[in-house]
Formats: structure tokens, C-alpha cells, sequence
């Protein structure tokens, strides 16, 4: 089957694009959620603790700013890049997806992290930290 770029997709496809990170659409998502891991990193001493993150994550009216799924593809990228590395386990707390109390992976920066393709924040400012670096 022949695709363009204009055609509109169904539903499990757009998903599995939002999995893999190559949805261009997606872009300004990802890069939020990374300046996102790169706030709480610099903050918590190089560890990303998920319910840190999730929170950080949440918009002014308390939604959240990105769907849970391009969090876990962003952070399957850094860990695939070996920018985060697994640092044991964590409870998770107050999640909207109904996964409170279970448990769920806490990642620390890697020393061999590279600099950030983008680092856009949240309200579309760079970041001025360093890159995931402890």
C-alpha cells in the first residue's frame, strides 16, 4: 500500500509511530520530555526518579503536557543511547494511568551522556544546564 505523507493514518499506526519516536509531529513532545529528564537529573544529583519527572511533566491546569507514551519511547531512546543508565526501583505514586504502587524503574545520567539535540523547555525556552551529565 502506497502512503503519503498528507494521508491520514488509523489509530494503531499512529500509536506504534508514537512508540518508535518517528512521528515528526511528535518532535516538540520529545524534546519537552527530554529537557524534562535534564531538569530533574541536574537537580536530583544526575537521578531521574519517575514520579519526579511525571510531575514535572504536568501542565498548569495539572494534565498531563505529553502522553505517557512518548515519556517511556524518549526514555527507552536515552537509555538505548546510554545517555541514562538503570538505577534500581522506585514505587510509583499518584499515577493517572493506574500504575500507582507499582513498581517502576529509577535511571541516573551516565558519564559518557553527549550533548542534547535539542534542549527546548517547557514553555519553548533552551535550557542553559548541562547535558545529563553528573
Amino acid at each position: 500500500m502506497t502512503t503519503y505523507p498528507s494521508a491520514p493514518v488509523d489509530g494503531a499506526t499512529q500509536d506504534t509511530l508514537d512508540l518508535l519516536g518517528v512521528d515528526p509531529s511528535k518532535r516538540t513532545d520529545r524534546e519537552v520530555v527530554e529537557a524534562a529528564v535534564e531538569d530533574v537529573a541536574a537537580e536530583h544529583g544526575g537521578v531521574i526518579d519517575p514520579n519526579i519527572l511525571r510531575d514535572r511533566l504536568k501542565g498548569d491546569d495539572g494534565r498531563p503536557m505529553v502522553r505517557p507514551q512518548i515519556v517511556g519511547s524518549v526514555i527507552n531512546a536515552l537509555a538505548r543511547s546510554k545517555r541514562i543508565v538503570p538505577d534500581g526501583w522506585v514505587i510509583t505514586t499518584h499515577s493517572p494511568t493506574g500504575n500507582s504502587g507499582r513498581p517502576a524503574r529509577r535511571w541516573r545520567t551516565s558519564s559518557r551522556s553527549p550533548s542534547p539535540k535539542s534542549a527546548a523547555g517547557r514553555r519553548g525556552a533552551v535550557s542553559t544546564r548541562p547535558p545529563l551529565a553528573t
